[in-house]
């Protein structure tokens, strides 16, 4: 069964990039353009991982995170990526155990981030 990747980002051209990555490497993708959506998603789809901005309408990416951590059932990958860089923001994502990545990024990074973390999990 294909692992499931949920992409939540404002920005089309981010999540066309990483969707198109993504899908190419055999991952099914959903979207969300807003943290709202995006927590529904989860809750619905159940990804394996989820890749967010912190800055994004509806609910930010922090909250998003706090959320799904807060979850005992889903407890995906997540993989926060930001064009602000704070050391606060590197403080909470550290505290969550959730890996961070500054923009502009490499697809292919974000790739080999999720590919290993499958591989070491044994999925």
């Amino acid at each position: 069964m294909k692992k499931r990747i949920l992409i939540v980002d404002d920005e089309r051209y981010i999540l066309r990039v990483l969707r198109l990555k993504l899908e190419n490497a055999g991952y099914e993708v959903i979207c969300a353009a807003n943290g709202l959506d995006g927590l529904k998603k989860v809750k619905q789809d159940r990804p394996d991982a989820v890749i967010t901005d912190i800055h994004i309408p509806g609910m930010d990416g922090q909250r998003l995170c706090e959320e799904i951590r807060q979850m005992e059932d889903n407890q995906p990958l997540i993989i926060v990526i930001t064009g602000r860089i704070h050391k606060d923001d590197r403080k909470w994502t550290g505290d969550m155990n959730l890996r961070f990545i500054e923009k502009p990024f490499s697809p292919r990074k974000i790739l080999r981030i999720i590919d290993l973390y499958f591989v070491t999990i044994g999925s």
